[in-house]
Formats: structure tokens, sequence, C-alpha cells
């Protein structure tokens, strides 16, 4: 196994770790929970390579005036691949381009959270449950139209939905003409058969609101919406009819779902709704989405942004399979896990990280968030704590799915199981890599982007800004600035508003992780 690194705020610039405890993962029960307070968590930080990391580039898409400027930050490449779970893995392979790779881990994630009966964590309090909301965005030559293959992770569970549809169909048919057949005092007597209803994973985006509702309680509060084109869900959201931002806001914390249906004149609860939710747009039409993110919306989404790409690829390239093949084949091996999840209605599981996690996640967050506060203002702060909700949420998928191969999951009487070390890391580094994404979006958007000028290279530093500015070096943390600052006897305070113009203003540095940063070559 190669060696980990420490996931943490340093006050020098990021250096290999020693190793933390990589035991090999044997599968923690809820017998193994009370042991984990003594575990040493291998903390993991990101290294950057001379051509990997950060990178702001002046891109203006031509779809819309308003628009999201072309970056990218991954996170695969900053993975040990051999520490994901089997699945992940083998998802991971079928990518060489670090983006791809992002693309391809990240959709199957959300794909998998939306597909997870029977499994929850506890979270600041409240029971939650696998589902997020994530949005890839990209320019036309970006290639993210490969996201689609992830839908195949779910048509093996999708066709037996749509086999128990044809089976109680049949059984309401049988049943109804047996109704029929009988006299007319015999059904006055008796109740008509109800017709079933007709269950499907997929939520279409392109529904009213009652119809969105409908088929989200038609399927138990389970759905996952798959839209390759968000303008279909801008327009929904833009009429009368199909704004359920609401219902889309309060689905992200499983707050129940309230709504009447006329056709039998009954009001619906959905009770804890557990929603999925998986977007690709071209720049353009995020702001179309999200007009602000004050109504909450847009912050309970993880952004992730392509960049462009000018090669053209060997489209007839030799491969035994098609993508779409490979990954039903991995939708194949999940629903082995759906099918055991499904057994465990009475005994769902509970995810729980341990002391040591807790700690480190606590610290992490809570510099992140004074971080972001600083560099962007409050309105970061929403979008903040639900990354941290998101990150709990990744690394439940991750966990369930590291048992692959091991079913029964856990002892029926059992109900808890501990996060591998290996699978907290993964998602922590995940959402360090993803906060940038987002804070590049709403800073383009919601913050840079309501003045084109202020938001500019072009923009003059004063002296003192660029002073301290060349004394930094290539990468360079929170102290550094700060010892700049007292060399050039420049309060400190005003040191940290030029930290936060390099970044969200001028654009000529990127955050790598909480307190680290990186010159963004012009």
């Amino acid at each position: 196994m190669t060696e980990q690194t420490a996931f943490q705020i340093p006050s020098t610039p990021a250096g290999p770790q020693p190793a933390g405890d990589e035991r090999e993962f044997k599968g923690n029960t809820s017998k193994d929970v009370e042991n984990t307070s003594s575990t040493t968590v291998p903390e993991y930080s990101p290294q950057v390579e001379d051509n990997a990391g950060t990178e702001g580039l002046d891109y203006k898409s031509p779809e819309a005036e308003e628009c999201v400027a072309e970056y990218t930050d991954t996170f695969s490449d900053k993975i040990n691949p051999e520490d994901l779970p089997p699945i992940e893995q083998d998802i991971y392979a079928t990518q060489t381009d670090p983006e791809d790779r992002d693309t391809m881990i990240l959709g199957s994630l959300g794909m998998f959270s939306g597909v997870m009966p029977n499994v929850f964590g506890v979270y600041d309090q409240r029971r939650v449950y696998p589902p997020f909301y994530q949005i890839l965005y990209g320019p036309a030559s970006s290639n993210k139209g490969m996201l689609n293959s992830c839908r195949q992770l779910a048509q093996p569970v999708e066709k037996d939905i749509e086999t128990m549809n044809q089976q109680e169909r049949e059984e309401y048919q049988r049943q109804l003409m047996e109704y029929l057949a009988l006299d007319k005092a015999a059904r006055a007597s008796m109740p008509a058969p109800k017709e079933p209803a007709y269950k499907s994973l997929w939520i279409p985006a392109n529904s009213s609101a009652t119809a969105c509702y409908q088929a989200l309680s038609d399927n138990g509060g389970w759905g996952v919406t798959f839209e390759t084109e968000a303008d279909t869900l801008s327009i929904a959201l833009n009429t009368d009819y199909g704004d359920y931002s609401d219902g889309l806001r309060k689905a992200f914390h499983h707050e129940s779902i309230l709504y009447r249906r006329r056709k039998e004149n009954e009001f619906i609860n959905i009770d804890e709704p557990r929603w999925a939710i998986i977007l690709t747009c071209t720049p353009g039409q995020i702001p179309k989405l999200f007009k602000s993110f004050e109504n909450g919306l847009g912050s309970r989404f993880v952004f992730y942004g392509k960049r462009g790409n000018l090669f053209w690829r060997d489209v007839f390239a030799q491969s035994d399979k098609t993508i779409d093949e490979v990954f039903l084949a991995f939708g194949e091996r999940f629903k082995q896990i759906y099918d055991e999840l499904m057994k465990r209605q009475d005994h769902p599981i509970q995810v729980i990280f341990s002391p040591a996690q807790q700690a480190q996640f606590n610290k992490f967050f809570s510099e992140l968030q004074l971080e972001q506060v600083g560099l962007y203002g409050d309105d970061m702060i929403a979008c903040v704590r639900r990354l941290g909700l998101v990150c709990f949420r990744i690394a439940m998928v991750l966990t369930i799915l590291r048992y692959e191969g091991s079913m029964p999951i856990i002892d029926l009487l059992s109900q808890a199981i501990a996060c591998d070390d290996r699978d907290f890391n993964t998602a922590m580094t995940m959402v360090n890599c993803l906060i940038n994404h987002t804070a590049h979006v709403y800073s383009e958007i919601f913050n840079g982007g309501k003045d084109e000028k202020e938001g500019s290279k072009s923009v003059k530093m004063s002296n003192q800004e660029s002073m301290i500015f060349r004394s930094l070096g290539k990468e360079f943390t929170t102290d550094n600035v700060r010892q700049a600052a007292e060399e050039l006897k420049i309060p400190w305070k005003t040191a940290e508003r030029y930290l936060k113009n390099y970044v969200s203003k001028y654009k000529i540095a990127s955050r790598i992780k909480n307190g680290h940063y990186m010159k963004i070559d012009s």
C-alpha cells in the first residue's frame, strides 16, 4: 500500500507526512465501534504536481453573457486508487484523464446514493440518508456527455422495478375482471380494486410539481433526477405549475413534502424524501437555474467544472465493450449490494465516524468555514455547511460499496458499521476539491460577476498588495502572507483583505486546501 499523507491545516507548506494506521480493512461492525476511539486516522494532504491542481482561464461561453470562466481542480490524482472500494477502483480505471476520472467517480457516487435503501447516519443530531445533489458543467467540447453512462449503474435495479410494475398490473387486471364479473349488488358491497402506482427510480425534471412529487411518492420517497441539460429543470422551475424548488430544498434535508393529488382529492405526505439529482450543463446555463443563492437551492448542490478540450479523440479505438456496456456490468454488481440492502427493511444500517474521524472532520470544516467567509463573505457559510453534509453522505456511500462481495453486509441483528479510514480520506479529499469549484461558481456568478471589470485580472493592485504578492512563493500559506505583512509593516486585517483579493477579485491565486494557495500563471 502506498504511503498516505496528512489531511490537516498546517502552518507551513504541505509535504509528505508519516503514514498513519493503515491496517487492512476487515469490515468494522457494531462490535468494533467501541474500539474505534484509539484509531489513528491516516490523514491526507493534497499534493500539487507541476501540471496538476488549480488553474484559472479567461474563458467566456458563447452561449450566454452570464457564464462561468473555465476552471479546473482535480481530486482523482490525489487519491490512491487502491484505497477506493473495488467497484470504484474499476470505474476509476475506465478513464486516464484526471477530469474524466473525477467525472465518473463523482457521477457514480451520486447515482449509487440515489439507489441505496436502508442506510442512514446521524449528522447534527438528525437522521440523514445517502442521496445528494451535483452539477457537472463545462463547454460543449469538455466531454461532459460521458457522465450519461452512469445511468447504466441503476438500470438493473430499474429493470426489477419494471418487472414488479408488470406483475402488479397483471394482478390488478385479474382482480378488476373478477370484480366486473360480479352482479351489481355484489359490486356494491365491496370496494373496486385499486390501480397500482407506477414505480420508477427516475424522476423527470420536465414535470409539473404535482407529477414530480407523485413520482417520488409512488417510489416510496426515493428517486433520481438525471438530466443532461439543466435548462430542462430551469424551465420547469420558472413555470407556475412546475416550480418545485421548495420540494428540492426540503428533500435535501429529508424534510416532509406535502402536496394535493387532485384525482382522488387527497393530500399526500412524503415523509423523509430521499432524492438524488445529477445535472450536466454548459456554464451559461447555471445562471438560468440559480438566479441567486439567496433561496438556498444553489448551496445544496456541489459543482464540478470541466475545461474545453481541443484534442480530437480516436473515435474508432478498439474496445471489447462500449462504455455503456461496461457501466451496465458495474450496475449488475451493484445490484447485489442493493438486493442485500432491501432485506434490511427492519434493520437499517447506520454508518458512523470514529471519534478520531469526527474530530478531524470538525477541525477541517471549522477552518474551511472561516477561510471561505474570509475569501468570499458570509454567503459562503451555507455552502460550506451543506458541503459538510455531502461529505458525510459520500463517506456513507463509499462505506457500503466497500462491502461488495462480503455478503451479507453485516449480521442482521447488528446495525452500526464504522467508516473505514480510506473511505473517510477519499470523501475529505473530494470535498477539498469540490469547495474550490463551488466557490468559483459562486464568485463568478453571484459575487465577481456583478462587476465584470472588478472581477478581471486587468484591475490594478495597490502597491502594498503587489509588494506582498511578489514576496510570496509559487505556493504559499496564510502564515506566509501574515509574515510578509509584518515585515512590510502592513496591518494583518489589511493583508487579510489582500489575500481575499488575490483569490476572488484578481484571480491570480487559487486555493489548494485550507490555508494553502498557489499562484496562477497569467
